[in-house]
């Protein structure tokens, strides 16, 4: 992938070297937007789109500014004519964080090397797809193999966080804990402001 090796973003020996001290720590994680109930019923995934582009908003945005038609974002079209959508715009990525991110999955997650592009985006959909197949590219399977030791969510104030209980009743080695992101209720400007503040108080018996 050229850009992209086993020294990425360690550009001395002093780099590498503290990085070596500290690569083999379990990772904590106080922030993250992972999916819980995704982990919890650790279905997998059927298809790079699913992890990559699905749900991602920044994804979006970056598609839309490319001028990519909305039905091949989150419209009708099939996962593989979104992942094809992508590709065709993602060289112009170089220079976000994005396009460095999904890189980086592929070669660590998939041991893929390729760029992504309208060129290799049928070769990276079926090798990809053929990987995901396998119980080892499950969520919970990835956690422990990437040495994660405790994962934070961002979580709503009426999230029931029922799946934090299964999590934490189900899955052994990770711990999975909510965080309080109360964004809704600090914009009291907004049309369902006031749905959400009821709902809250029913959430929480608090009127």
């Amino acid at each position: 992938m050229g850009f992209i090796d086993d020294d990425y973003l360690l550009e001395t020996e002093a780099a590498r070297s503290l990085y070596g001290e500290i690569a083999d720590l379990p990772v904590v994680d106080p922030h993250t937007h992972a999916d819980v109930r995704e982990i919890v019923d650790d279905d997998g995934w059927d298809d790079i789109w699913e992890i990559e582009g699905a749900t991602d908003h920044y994804v979006w945005a970056l598609m839309r500014n490319r001028g990519v038609p909305e039905r091949r974002i989150t419209g009708d079209a099939s996962n593989r004519e979104k992942w094809e959508a992508l590709a065709e715009v993602f060289p112009s990525f170089a220079g976000n964080p994005t396009y460095e991110w999904i890189h980086l999955d592929l070669r660590r997650r998939f041991g893929i090397e390729e760029r992504i592009s309208a060129d290799t985006a049928d070769e990276i959909w079926e090798e990809t797809t053929a990987q995901l197949a396998d119980d080892s590219m499950r969520p919970q399977s990835l956690l422990r193999e990437m040495g994660v030791e405790l994962l934070c969510s961002t979580d709503d104030p009426t999230s029931s966080l029922e799946y934090h209980d299964r999590a934490a009743e189900e899955i052994e080695d990770v711990s999975v804990l909510p965080t309080w992101r109360a964004d809704r209720l600090l914009q009291p400007g907004t049309d369902d402001w006031a749905a959400f503040r009821a709902e809250l108080a029913e959430s929480t018996g608090v009127p």
